[in-house]
Protein backbone atom coordinates (compact mmCIF):
# COMPACT_ATOMS: atom_id res chain seq x y z
CA UNK A 1 0.00 0.00 0.00
CA UNK A 2 2.46 2.26 0.96
CA UNK A 3 3.71 2.43 -3.34
CA UNK A 4 0.05 3.17 -4.12
CA UNK A 5 0.63 6.91 -4.31
CA UNK A 6 3.44 6.57 -6.35
CA UNK A 7 2.20 4.31 -8.55
CA UNK A 8 -0.88 6.08 -9.08
CA UNK A 9 0.61 9.18 -10.03
CA UNK A 10 2.54 7.02 -12.88
CA UNK A 11 -0.88 6.86 -14.14
CA UNK A 12 -2.22 10.26 -14.95
CA UNK A 13 1.05 11.19 -16.10
CA UNK A 14 2.66 11.69 -19.60
CA UNK A 15 4.23 8.17 -20.62
CA UNK A 16 6.62 9.20 -23.45
CA UNK A 17 8.39 11.87 -20.84
CA UNK A 18 11.80 10.89 -18.68
CA UNK A 19 12.58 12.41 -15.78
CA UNK A 20 15.82 14.61 -15.62
CA UNK A 21 18.78 13.39 -13.26
CA UNK A 22 18.79 15.66 -10.76
CA UNK A 23 22.26 16.67 -10.64
CA UNK A 24 21.70 17.95 -14.41
CA UNK A 25 19.32 20.47 -13.56
CA UNK A 26 20.11 24.50 -12.94
CA UNK A 27 19.73 25.22 -9.74
CA UNK A 28 21.25 28.93 -10.10
CA UNK A 29 19.49 30.88 -7.62
CA UNK A 30 16.90 33.18 -9.53
CA UNK A 31 14.83 36.52 -7.76
CA UNK A 32 13.65 39.73 -8.35
CA UNK A 33 13.00 42.73 -5.97
CA UNK A 34 10.18 42.32 -4.07
CA UNK A 35 10.36 45.10 -1.88
CA UNK A 36 7.87 47.71 -4.44
CA UNK A 37 5.24 44.35 -3.94
CA UNK A 38 5.24 44.02 -0.63
CA UNK A 39 5.66 47.72 0.35
CA UNK A 40 2.04 48.28 -2.07
CA UNK A 41 0.36 45.22 -0.21
CA UNK A 42 1.77 47.00 3.68
CA UNK A 43 0.51 50.50 2.37
CA UNK A 44 -3.18 48.83 0.58
CA UNK A 45 -3.83 46.94 3.76
CA UNK A 46 -2.51 49.62 6.18
CA UNK A 47 -5.02 52.43 4.72
CA UNK A 48 -7.69 49.67 5.88
CA UNK A 49 -6.41 48.86 9.14
CA UNK A 50 -5.39 45.42 8.15
CA UNK A 51 -2.01 45.10 9.73
CA UNK A 52 -2.74 43.24 12.23
CA UNK A 53 -5.53 41.66 10.72
CA UNK A 54 -5.22 37.46 11.85
CA UNK A 55 -2.37 37.86 14.07
CA UNK A 56 -5.08 38.49 17.18
CA UNK A 57 -6.45 34.97 16.57
CA UNK A 58 -5.81 32.34 19.29
CA UNK A 59 -5.46 29.38 16.28
CA UNK A 60 -4.42 30.65 12.58
CA UNK A 61 -6.85 30.96 10.08
CA UNK A 62 -5.85 29.25 7.13
CA UNK A 63 -5.79 30.26 3.26
CA UNK A 64 -4.97 26.93 0.70
CA UNK A 65 -3.84 28.00 -3.00
CA UNK A 66 -3.16 26.27 -6.04
CA UNK A 67 0.11 26.11 -7.30
CA UNK A 68 0.03 25.82 -11.45
CA UNK A 69 -1.78 28.60 -13.45
CA UNK A 70 -2.69 30.36 -10.21
CA UNK A 71 0.53 31.38 -8.00
CA UNK A 72 2.91 29.89 -10.74
CA UNK A 73 1.79 30.72 -14.34
CA UNK A 74 3.76 28.43 -17.47
CA UNK A 75 3.88 29.25 -21.14
CA UNK A 76 2.62 26.04 -21.91
CA UNK A 77 -1.13 26.36 -20.73
CA UNK A 78 -1.28 30.30 -21.68
CA UNK A 79 -0.04 30.28 -25.44
CA UNK A 80 -0.42 33.33 -27.01
CA UNK A 81 -0.85 35.40 -23.71
CA UNK A 82 2.46 34.08 -23.05
CA UNK A 83 3.73 37.01 -25.05
CA UNK A 84 8.02 37.45 -25.01
CA UNK A 85 8.18 39.16 -21.37
CA UNK A 86 11.49 38.45 -20.33
CA UNK A 87 14.21 35.52 -21.81
CA UNK A 88 14.23 32.40 -20.02
CA UNK A 89 17.08 29.81 -18.69
CA UNK A 90 17.90 26.89 -20.11
CA UNK A 91 17.18 24.88 -17.21
CA UNK A 92 20.19 22.76 -17.41
CA UNK A 93 23.82 22.67 -15.91
CA UNK A 94 24.74 22.90 -19.61
CA UNK A 95 28.55 21.62 -18.27
CA UNK A 96 26.70 18.05 -16.39
CA UNK A 97 25.41 17.34 -20.63
CA UNK A 98 27.16 15.34 -23.12
CA UNK A 99 27.89 16.18 -26.53
CA UNK A 100 26.75 15.08 -29.84
CA UNK A 101 29.80 15.43 -31.62
CA UNK A 102 28.51 15.19 -34.56
CA UNK A 103 25.62 17.50 -34.95
CA UNK A 104 28.29 19.68 -32.98
CA UNK A 105 30.46 19.47 -36.23
CA UNK A 106 27.46 19.66 -38.80
CA UNK A 107 26.50 22.57 -37.22
CA UNK A 108 29.63 24.52 -37.55
CA UNK A 109 29.95 23.85 -41.00
CA UNK A 110 27.17 25.25 -41.56
CA UNK A 111 28.14 28.40 -40.00
CA UNK A 112 26.71 28.72 -36.27
CA UNK A 113 29.23 27.80 -33.61
CA UNK A 114 28.18 26.60 -30.34
CA UNK A 115 27.61 22.78 -28.51
CA UNK A 116 24.87 20.36 -29.85
CA UNK A 117 24.11 18.29 -26.64
CA UNK A 118 22.97 14.84 -27.25
CA UNK A 119 19.34 14.12 -27.21
CA UNK A 120 20.19 9.98 -27.22
CA UNK A 121 22.13 10.53 -24.27
CA UNK A 122 19.51 13.11 -22.59
CA UNK A 123 15.99 11.83 -23.61
CA UNK A 124 14.33 14.39 -21.77
CA UNK A 125 15.74 17.10 -24.34
CA UNK A 126 13.16 16.08 -26.88
CA UNK A 127 10.53 17.22 -23.86
CA UNK A 128 8.77 20.92 -24.95
CA UNK A 129 10.65 23.94 -23.37
CA UNK A 130 7.81 25.30 -20.70
CA UNK A 131 8.82 28.70 -19.03
CA UNK A 132 7.15 29.27 -15.86
CA UNK A 133 7.28 32.61 -13.75
CA UNK A 134 5.26 33.77 -10.51
CA UNK A 135 1.96 35.57 -11.11
CA UNK A 136 2.90 39.15 -10.45
CA UNK A 137 1.78 40.45 -6.81
CA UNK A 138 0.83 37.47 -5.71
CA UNK A 139 3.48 36.13 -3.92
CA UNK A 140 4.79 39.60 -2.19
CA UNK A 141 0.66 39.41 -0.76
CA UNK A 142 1.11 36.22 0.31
CA UNK A 143 4.15 36.78 2.04
CA UNK A 144 2.93 40.31 3.99
CA UNK A 145 -0.61 38.07 4.80
CA UNK A 146 1.96 35.48 6.25
CA UNK A 147 3.76 37.97 8.47
CA UNK A 148 0.19 39.39 9.54
CA UNK A 149 -0.43 36.02 10.98
CA UNK A 150 -2.37 34.27 8.21
CA UNK A 151 -1.56 29.98 7.62
CA UNK A 152 -1.06 29.82 4.14
CA UNK A 153 -0.85 25.98 2.71
CA UNK A 154 0.23 25.50 -1.12
CA UNK A 155 -1.59 22.43 -2.93
CA UNK A 156 -0.59 21.05 -5.98
CA UNK A 157 -0.58 18.02 -8.27
CA UNK A 158 3.14 18.61 -8.58
CA UNK A 159 5.23 15.70 -7.61
CA UNK A 160 7.28 16.86 -4.24
CA UNK A 161 10.70 16.72 -6.19
CA UNK A 162 9.15 19.61 -8.12
CA UNK A 163 8.26 21.70 -5.03
CA UNK A 164 11.61 21.04 -3.92
CA UNK A 165 13.42 22.28 -7.48
CA UNK A 166 11.33 25.33 -7.21
CA UNK A 167 12.56 25.82 -3.60
CA UNK A 168 16.13 25.70 -5.23
CA UNK A 169 15.34 27.72 -8.07
CA UNK A 170 13.39 30.76 -6.19
CA UNK A 171 15.26 31.38 -2.83
CA UNK A 172 12.53 33.86 -1.90
CA UNK A 173 9.24 31.03 -2.71
CA UNK A 174 11.51 28.73 -0.17
CA UNK A 175 11.28 31.37 2.46
CA UNK A 176 7.91 31.91 2.39
CA UNK A 177 7.37 28.21 2.25
CA UNK A 178 9.40 28.14 5.84
CA UNK A 179 8.14 28.98 9.32
CA UNK A 180 4.79 27.30 11.06
CA UNK A 181 2.70 29.52 8.97
CA UNK A 182 3.23 27.54 5.47
CA UNK A 183 2.85 24.22 4.64
CA UNK A 184 2.67 22.12 1.39
CA UNK A 185 0.69 19.37 -0.14
CA UNK A 186 2.12 17.76 -2.97
CA UNK A 187 0.42 15.71 -5.73
CA UNK A 188 2.02 12.63 -3.37
CA UNK A 189 -0.01 13.51 -0.32
CA UNK A 190 -3.05 14.76 -2.02
CA UNK A 191 -2.93 10.99 -3.99
CA UNK A 192 -2.59 9.25 -0.13
CA UNK A 193 -5.19 11.01 1.46
CA UNK A 194 -7.89 11.14 -1.26
CA UNK A 195 -7.17 7.19 -1.83
CA UNK A 196 -8.24 6.95 2.02
CA UNK A 197 -11.05 8.83 1.56
CA UNK A 198 -12.28 6.85 -1.48
CA UNK A 199 -11.67 3.45 0.59
CA UNK A 200 -13.28 4.77 3.60
CA UNK A 201 -15.62 6.85 3.06
CA UNK A 202 -16.66 7.06 6.76
CA UNK A 203 -13.01 8.35 7.13
CA UNK A 204 -14.22 11.69 5.88
CA UNK A 205 -15.34 13.92 9.22
CA UNK A 206 -17.00 16.68 7.04
CA UNK A 207 -19.93 16.38 5.39
CA UNK A 208 -19.38 18.26 2.50
CA UNK A 209 -15.98 17.26 1.85
CA UNK A 210 -17.21 13.43 2.02
CA UNK A 211 -20.17 14.42 -1.13
CA UNK A 212 -17.27 16.24 -2.63
CA UNK A 213 -14.94 12.78 -2.51
CA UNK A 214 -18.02 10.64 -3.40
CA UNK A 215 -18.70 12.76 -6.54
CA UNK A 216 -14.85 12.20 -7.78
CA UNK A 217 -13.70 9.42 -5.47
CA UNK A 218 -10.10 9.34 -7.35
CA UNK A 219 -9.75 13.22 -7.70
CA UNK A 220 -7.02 15.02 -7.34
CA UNK A 221 -9.18 18.23 -8.34
CA UNK A 222 -11.11 17.29 -4.75
CA UNK A 223 -8.76 19.43 -2.47
CA UNK A 224 -11.23 19.70 -0.05
CA UNK A 225 -11.13 21.31 3.17
CA UNK A 226 -11.13 17.71 4.98
CA UNK A 227 -8.41 16.47 2.68
CA UNK A 228 -5.81 19.70 2.68
CA UNK A 229 -6.12 19.36 6.81
CA UNK A 230 -5.78 15.58 6.79
CA UNK A 231 -2.65 16.40 4.12
CA UNK A 232 -1.02 18.97 6.12
CA UNK A 233 -2.08 18.42 9.91
CA UNK A 234 -3.53 21.56 10.11
CA UNK A 235 -7.56 22.64 10.52
CA UNK A 236 -9.72 22.45 7.37
CA UNK A 237 -8.77 25.76 5.37
CA UNK A 238 -10.98 28.85 5.11
CA UNK A 239 -10.74 29.37 1.79
CA UNK A 240 -9.26 27.90 -1.68
CA UNK A 241 -8.00 30.03 -4.60
CA UNK A 242 -7.70 27.39 -7.78
CA UNK A 243 -8.10 27.83 -11.38
CA UNK A 244 -9.59 24.06 -11.84
CA UNK A 245 -12.72 24.28 -13.65
CA UNK A 246 -12.82 20.60 -12.42
CA UNK A 247 -12.67 21.82 -8.55
CA UNK A 248 -15.60 24.42 -9.22
CA UNK A 249 -17.93 21.47 -10.38
CA UNK A 250 -16.92 19.31 -7.37
CA UNK A 251 -17.09 21.95 -4.92
CA UNK A 252 -20.38 23.28 -6.52
CA UNK A 253 -22.18 20.02 -6.40
CA UNK A 254 -20.89 19.09 -2.88
CA UNK A 255 -22.07 22.52 -1.50
CA UNK A 256 -18.85 23.58 -1.01
CA UNK A 257 -18.72 26.83 -2.66
CA UNK A 258 -17.89 29.35 -0.32
CA UNK A 259 -14.84 27.63 0.45
CA UNK A 260 -13.77 28.26 -3.45
CA UNK A 261 -12.48 31.39 -5.17
CA UNK A 262 -12.57 30.05 -8.87
CA UNK A 263 -10.33 32.30 -10.79
CA UNK A 264 -9.15 32.36 -14.16
CA UNK A 265 -5.40 31.54 -15.07
CA UNK A 266 -4.71 33.97 -17.72
CA UNK A 267 -4.00 37.70 -17.27
CA UNK A 268 -0.24 36.39 -17.31
CA UNK A 269 1.33 40.65 -17.04
CA UNK A 270 -1.81 42.09 -15.29
CA UNK A 271 -2.45 42.79 -11.60
CA UNK A 272 -4.83 40.20 -11.68
CA UNK A 273 -2.90 38.16 -8.59
CA UNK A 274 -3.64 41.35 -6.40
CA UNK A 275 -7.41 41.43 -7.32
CA UNK A 276 -7.41 38.09 -6.71
CA UNK A 277 -5.82 38.04 -3.55
CA UNK A 278 -7.69 41.50 -2.16
CA UNK A 279 -10.55 39.26 -3.05
CA UNK A 280 -9.75 36.20 -1.15
CA UNK A 281 -8.83 38.93 2.19
CA UNK A 282 -12.46 40.41 1.54
CA UNK A 283 -14.11 36.57 1.19
CA UNK A 284 -12.10 36.08 4.57
CA UNK A 285 -12.83 38.60 7.00
CA UNK A 286 -16.80 37.87 5.21
CA UNK A 287 -17.06 34.47 4.21
CA UNK A 288 -20.62 35.26 2.54
CA UNK A 289 -19.24 38.09 0.36
CA UNK A 290 -17.41 36.86 -3.42
CA UNK A 291 -19.29 33.46 -2.66
CA UNK A 292 -17.66 30.91 -6.05
CA UNK A 293 -19.81 31.38 -8.98
CA UNK A 294 -20.34 29.63 -12.38
CA UNK A 295 -17.39 31.86 -13.73
CA UNK A 296 -13.77 32.49 -12.69
CA UNK A 297 -13.38 35.40 -10.93
CA UNK A 298 -13.05 38.48 -13.96
CA UNK A 299 -10.03 41.03 -14.02
CA UNK A 300 -11.93 44.21 -13.90
CA UNK A 301 -10.06 47.11 -16.28
CA UNK A 302 -8.04 48.55 -13.74
CA UNK A 303 -5.89 45.57 -12.66
CA UNK A 304 -5.73 45.50 -16.46
CA UNK A 305 -1.54 45.98 -15.76
CA UNK A 306 0.25 46.21 -12.99
CA UNK A 307 1.18 49.17 -9.89
CA UNK A 308 3.72 51.24 -11.24
CA UNK A 309 6.97 50.18 -9.40
CA UNK A 310 6.17 46.26 -9.35
CA UNK A 311 8.04 44.35 -11.32
CA UNK A 312 7.33 41.25 -13.36
CA UNK A 313 8.97 38.47 -12.34
CA UNK A 314 11.64 36.31 -14.14
CA UNK A 315 10.77 33.84 -16.67
CA UNK A 316 12.59 30.57 -15.74
CA UNK A 317 12.42 27.40 -17.82
CA UNK A 318 10.60 24.35 -16.13
CA UNK A 319 12.50 20.88 -16.97
CA UNK A 320 10.67 19.08 -14.77
CA UNK A 321 7.28 20.45 -15.64
CA UNK A 322 6.70 17.33 -18.22
CA UNK A 323 7.85 14.89 -16.11
CA UNK A 324 6.11 16.01 -12.53
CA UNK A 325 3.09 17.81 -13.12
CA UNK A 326 -0.48 15.23 -14.09
CA UNK A 327 -1.75 16.14 -17.18
CA UNK A 328 -5.16 14.60 -15.86
CA UNK A 329 -6.57 14.39 -12.41
CA UNK A 330 -8.11 11.22 -12.30
CA UNK A 331 -6.43 8.44 -11.18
Amino acid sequence: MESSPAILLQAIRRATTTRPEWNLLDLTPVGWDLKPGRQYWRECWGARGWETLFADKSQPTWLAIDLDDTLLMGSFTLGDEWGGMGGGLDGFDRQMLETDWLATARRVLLGPTGRVFSRKKHPFLHHPKVEIAFRPGLLEGLIELKNAGLGIVLVTASAGERVNWLRKRFPDFSEFLSGDLARVVSAEAMVAVTLAAALDPHSVEDPASARAHALRPRSLAAKTPWAVGKAAGIPPYELLIDDSSTTDRIFFEAGLSDRLLFIEGRHPWSGYGIHVLDTAVQKLLDPRAHSAIAVPLPCPAEFSKLPDGIPIPPKVQDPLYYPLLHYKDQF
